[in-house]
């Protein structure tokens, strides 16, 4: 802060105390950083944004592709796949009560100027926080599953020297009949 003594004279003395400044100049910077901050956050929400109850029974998981760039539309979305989309995970990876997979939405918002693409995954998951009141978090958790791997004595399979694929469905007994199929064409 710099100060002066002017009281006595019509000369002044500038003086400058490097205490007075550092802390005068903190609470500055502490609101710009601030300022800045909260910027930044409303920037990456919607400049207005409508989420209703749909009147679609069923409807895809899959926005369609968007029409408008300044705006973003999922007809008939469920929570689920808002959040995969929104967090950037497989549907089968978001976990939740029973009623994300099947109550749907219609969710129209308008893009702020100047917004990308890639910023709308971010605006998504502000919009799903402060309507749904969302909170993520991340668990691991320990799956079951089978794995195809050669047995003891290593693999029995013959290779064919010219394979004709067939291929076999039986819906009643609930089997799969495949002929001639190489590794590559079962996985």
């Amino acid at each position: 802060m710099i100060w002066r003594n002017c009281a006595r004279s019509r000369k002044c003395i500038t003086k400058t105390d490097p205490q007075v400044t550092l802390g005068s100049v903190r609470p500055f910077f502490a609101i710009l950083i601030a300022t800045l901050c909260v910027a930044a956050l409303s920037a990456q929400d919607f400049e207005k944004a409508s989420v209703t109850r749909s009147s679609q029974n069923a409807g895809a998981d899959v926005a369609p592709p968007q029409q408008d760039p300044a705006r973003v539309h999922y007809p008939g979305a469920t929570l689920r796949s808002l959040l995969a989309r929104a967090y950037g995970v497989a549907l089968e990876r978001v976990a939740g009560p029973k009623w994300i997979g099947d109550e749907r939405f219609d969710i129209d918002a308008t893009l702020p100027a100047g917004a990308t693409p890639e910023q709308i995954p971010v605006m998504l998951q502000h919009l799903l926080a402060q309507r749904f009141g969302v909170i993520v978090h991340e668990e691991n958790k320990t799956a079951k599953f089978f794995a195809l791997v050669p047995a003891k004595g290593g693999v029995k399979m013959k290779s064919v020297e010219k394979p004709e694929i067939s291929a076999t469905v039986d819906l009643v007994s609930d089997s799969i009949q495949l002929r001639d199929y190489t590794m590559p064409q079962f996985a």
